[in-house]
């Protein structure tokens, strides 16, 4: 009897009752979430709650005293660092009881999770039919993924960011700018890390999608002046200043670069810098200096890939590069890495280069699992496995490009 189009044979049919089983593993591990709140999730409330209030939530007193209004004085609730439009998103769920809102934003968490799998899949072209092992490997991110835990339980953002960026590489691809600039831009309003996804479409000359990115920006801030005035702009514009003025003057800010959390070349440099009693001056231009060599170690090896044609492969690259050049990098950030990870162990397979799939797993592991709180050097297994997995990526590709003429 011929098979109805679509259904799965044995193996397939385990692999999907594997893959199940993966995800309920993910669920038992983060339901604990459902019953506490760590940092991010009560700063967003604050901020929320703050701007309802017409208060200046960029500035650490104001802000503090709204979060000590909502939350009592005990918990401590970490600085709000975003652009307004976050804690603009934020405010239809403020108005719930924060046991309420930490219970809404783990569902949505845990939504959004599942779909960022689903956009991978989509992104990467997978089928359980042709690629049900990376279709497994994908659903093995989620329970052995501690920073996808982390952001889960810290109630982040990452995952909606992710799935933005995700939305607009698909949207990019199948040939819909508006929608894929929307989408664009509100990653970038949302955590401003994605700007670097602007940059394919600079070199690229790609008008109408980079005028498609500013056209759902000035939408989205124009919605959000609408909403709550210009006033939280103003005050995100003069917090945003003073923390990257040469004066340097947020306490916070030069406070994280250092931090043992903070898992960026930036954070590594300083820690570098204080281990070896350094001066913490020299930090600054020793960082800029790695970003403009990994920025030319890129660009030189991008040239030989499919950097265009590939949006897997152009994912991969910038979503790596974000969490490299960023001042600081919180481990919750590398929830982003599952989408590297998935796309080499496929070519992997896809291309019989097996022996790759031993350093593959060591260095997602390392960025992916290794806690961030023991220590430098340790603290920066995170940072040498983003690393290494960028250069695997870019090597790997360089390889295939050669082996084809270099076209």
């Amino acid at each position: 009897m011929t098979k109805p189009a679509g259904s799965l044979d044995g193996k397939s049919f385990a692999l999907a009752a594997a893959a199940l089983v993966l995800a309920a593993l993910f669920l038992s591990q983060t339901a604990e979430a459902l019953f506490v709140w760590d940092t991010d999730s009560p700063s967003y409330y604050a901020a929320a709650r703050g701007l309802g209030r017409g208060v200046n939530v960029y500035d650490d007193a104001a802000f503090q005293s709204v979060a000590e209004d909502v939350f009592g004085k005990s918990p401590v609730v970490l600085p709000y660092l975003y652009p307004p439009v976050l804690a603009q998103a934020v405010r239809p769920l403020a108005t719930l009881s924060p046991a309420s809102y930490f219970l809404t934003l783990q569902v949505l968490n845990w939504v959004l999770a599942f779909l960022a799998l689903f956009l991978t899949a989509r992104l990467l072209g997978l089928t359980w039919k042709d690629d049900s092992l990376s279709i497994l490997f994908l659903f093995a991110l989620l329970p052995w993924n501690r920073a996808l835990f982390t952001t889960i339980h810290h109630g982040q953002v990452n995952l909606l960011v992710l799935d933005a960026l995700l939305a607009f590489l698909l949207f990019s691809r199948s040939g819909r700018p508006w929608p894929a600039g929307f989408f664009l831009s509100l990653a970038i309003l949302l955590k401003v890390y994605p700007v670097l996804f602007v940059l394919p479409l600079l070199f690229g000359r790609k008008t109408k999608q980079l005028a498609a990115v500013a056209a759902g920006g000035a939408g989205i801030v124009l919605a959000s002046v609408l909403v709550g005035g210009t006033k939280p702009w103003g005050d995100f514009l003069a917090f945003f200043w003073r923390a990257f003025s040469p004066s340097r003057d947020s306490a916070f800010l030069v406070g994280f670069e250092g931090a043992v959390g903070n898992v960026s070349l930036n954070g590594f440099i300083h820690h570098l810098f204080e281990a070896a009693g350094w001066p913490r001056s020299a930090a600054a231009p020793a960082w800029g200096l790695s970003l403009a060599a990994l920025a030319v170690a890129v660009l030189l090896l991008v040239r030989r890939t499919r950097w265009t044609s590939d949006l897997g492969l152009q994912a991969s690259v910038l979503l790596l590069a974000t969490l490299l050049i960023a001042p600081i990098s919180w481990s919750h950030h590398y929830v982003v890495v599952l989408v590297p990870a998935v796309y080499l162990f496929r070519r992997t397979l896809a291309e019989r280069r097996y022996p790759a799939l031993a350093p593959l797993g060591a260095f997602a592991g390392l960025a992916l699992y290794h806690p961030s709180w023991c220590g430098f050097p340790f603290n920066q297994a995170r940072t040498a496995g983003a690393l290494a997995l960028l250069l695997l990526l870019l090597v790997f590709d360089r390889r295939r490009a050669v082996g084809e003429g270099g076209k």
